[in-house]
């Protein structure tokens, strides 16, 4: 009961941080220079009633309004990281975008082999943008927070063909209690500018609509339109910056996870790199893809029917240590 309370606890505070502060910006800039001008509209005499009950029903209609955004937008995270990160894109802005990122691949990566040789980091280079793609073209973005992404995403299988996304929660089950806060905080900063973008958009269509309608509002539209258009590039910027960071404790899940996972899972860790990449990979085929052909390569890797309860006593023990903490 305690852990589900810490992973609700968890949860909910990315929510408030993420999600609402970009509402409430969006809402409080709408109703402070844009909603004096629309109120007596017949479109938002419901909206005029109900507030117009006194400071405190104002208040809450506020409220309500600023919560209900904060939820669909979250609700819609999934819809809207896939237009960011070009999945959603129409192909007429795909197609020239992804040749872009794959020339900036390239470049990247001949920094990177440069790097490797002579020790020195070309002019404009930083270690940090060896991380911002993925390791082959075949699965460049065609934007920039696609390939963060991306690049976290396949962490994982680059280094110990172990797909963290097939394996998240049995990753996030293995790891210790700090590697999993330390996971949601990371996520945190990006899902707030994402949020921030997705506000943005709509502040900038709502004061869009409102100019259209209400001629006398369209300077105080037109300055917000402008801010608002203004802020989206830098969150966007933000947002790929903070994958980084994000990416990081992901690495951490993985190097430190995974040998517990194996333990959970009753398979003996092999002592080399190459040997491990192989268990993982016959894990992936003979359990998540349930290919019979692969059984036999993976029962190689299985422990002896008595090391099983050694392993779950090594889990208690780790369990209990940290319950202790």
């Amino acid at each position: 009961m305690d852990e589900i309370f810490k992973s609700i606890s968890s949860g909910f505070a990315r929510f408030v941080f993420a999600w609402i502060p970009p509402a409430l910006v969006s809402v409080g800039t709408f109703a402070v220079f844009l909603w004096p001008m629309i109120e007596e509209t017949k479109a938002f005499k419901p909206v005029r009633q109900a507030a117009h009950g006194g400071t405190i029903d104002a208040v809450l209609v506020f409220a309500f309004i600023v919560l209900t955004f904060s939820i669909l937008t979250a609700y819609s995270a999934l819809p809207i990281y896939q237009v960011l990160e070009g999945y959603s894109l129409p192909s007429i802005a795909k197609k020239p975008l992804l040749r872009r990122q794959r020339r900036e691949f390239v470049r990247i990566r001949a920094a990177e082999r440069s790097y490797a040789l002579t020790g020195r980091l070309p002019p404009g280079i930083t270690t940090d943008d060896f991380r911002r793609f993925p390791m082959t073209m075949a699965y460049v973005r065609p934007t920039l927070l696609g390939n963060a992404l991306t690049a976290m995403e396949h962490w994982g299988r680059d280094r110990y063909s172990l797909d963290s996304q097939t394996m998240w929660y049995e990753l996030l089950g293995s790891s210790s209690n700090e590697v999993r806060q330390d996971v949601d905080e990371g996520r945190a900063p990006v899902d707030f500018f994402v949020s921030t973008i997705a506000h943005m958009c709509s502040l900038s269509v709502a004061c869009i609509a409102t100019a259209v309608f209400i001629p006398e509002s369209r300077i105080r539209a037109s300055v917000i339109i402008l801010i608002a258009v203004a802020v989206i590039p830098i969150s966007y910027h933000l947002a790929v910056r903070n994958v980084l960071d994000w990416s990081q404790s992901v690495k951490a899940m993985i190097n430190v996870g995974r040998v517990n996972l194996a333990a959970a899972l009753n398979l003996q860790l092999p002592r080399t790199l190459e040997d491990e990449r192989e268990m993982w990979s016959a894990h992936y085929w003979a359990v998540e893809l349930n290919q019979q052909d692969s059984l036999p390569r993976y029962n190689s890797f299985r422990q002896q029917p008595s090391a099983p309860h050694s392993a779950a006593t090594a889990w208690s023990l780790r369990e209990e240590a940290e319950e202790g903490r």
